[in-house]
């Protein structure tokens, strides 16, 4: 029969198993945090995290 990644559950794998709010988790560590809108968008951001004084943590979302 075998296995199949669509079949198989990788718990601790992804961030939504168990969902984990990690802008959240960031945040709380101190970090600044901004989320990447669009391609065009990503020099601006990094260009403001690379100028800020301290970790910054960005989100991109890879799916729709």
């Amino acid at each position: 029969m075998g296995t199949t990644i669509e079949t198989t559950q990788f718990v601790g794998m992804d961030f939504d198993n168990p969902n984990l709010n990690m802008q959240g988790i960031a945040e709380g560590f101190g970090a600044r945090t901004e989320k990447i809108e669009s391609l065009q968008s990503i020099g601006q951001v990094l260009q403001r995290a690379h100028a800020h004084q301290g970790p910054s943590f960005l989100v991109i979302d890879r799916e729709p």
